[in-house]
Parts: C-alpha cells; structure tokens; sequence
C-alpha cells in the first residue's frame, strides 16, 4: 500500500513538472507572437496561421483544461486569473488584427506587456 502511495505521488510530481513546463511555452509563445505583432503590418498579421484569433480559440481549451485539472495539480487560483486576463487581452490584440484596429491592437499589446510574467 504504502508503494502505491509513493507511485501516485511520484506521478503527481511529474505532472507538476510537465504543467510547469506547458505553462511557460504557452507564456512563450504568446510573448513570441507579441513581438511579432508589434514588428508586422496588417496584412502580414492577418496571413498569419494559424491566426491571432485561432491562437484565441487554443487559448480557451488550454485555460479550460487547467481549469479541469486544478482540483489534481492544485495551480494556484493567481495563475488562472493570470491566464484569463491574458487571454482577455490577447483576444482585444486579435479582434483588433481582425479589424485592423491601430488603437485596439496597441492597447492589447500595452496591456499584455504588462501582465505577461516570463
């Protein structure tokens, strides 16, 4: 019994990790898209693939996947407003890419400057 106490936590250790992990490529990416759309026009933002807004879309599924498994890693409530703010502002960013919205796309990038924590 207590060997299978010692493998349950041992597997949930690892899962910390690999979440750990995840959670900084995603903060990654969003920080590499970023500087991409403060360096791009219009046109070559919005020929993006995939897209600012489907880059939205796995944002969603991703945040509620943690949302899921917060019970079992335990993530702290902080990361999850986290998430959901940049996610608000990463959505302005691509509604504003959809739109070519100058105003709306340098609000989003203001914002998410100062809310992504690397």
């Amino acid at each position: 019994m207590n060997s299978a106490n010692s493998k349950d936590e041992d597997i949930l250790v690892k899962a910390k990790k690999d979440f750990e992990t995840i959670q900084n490529r995603v903060y990654g990416e969003i920080s590499l898209l970023l500087k991409y759309a403060k360096l791009n026009a219009y046109d070559i933002l919005k020929a993006k693939n995939p897209s600012y807004s489907e880059v939205v879309e796995s944002l969603k599924k991703y945040l509620e996947i943690v949302e899921l498994l917060t019970p079992i890693i335990k993530t702290p409530q902080h990361v999850i407003d986290d998430l959901n703010l940049v996610l608000d502002h990463f959505s302005e960013l691509a509604k504003g890419i959809e739109e070519e919205n100058i105003e709306m796309i340098c609000e989003a990038i203001a914002k998410l400057d100062c809310n992504i924590r690397l």
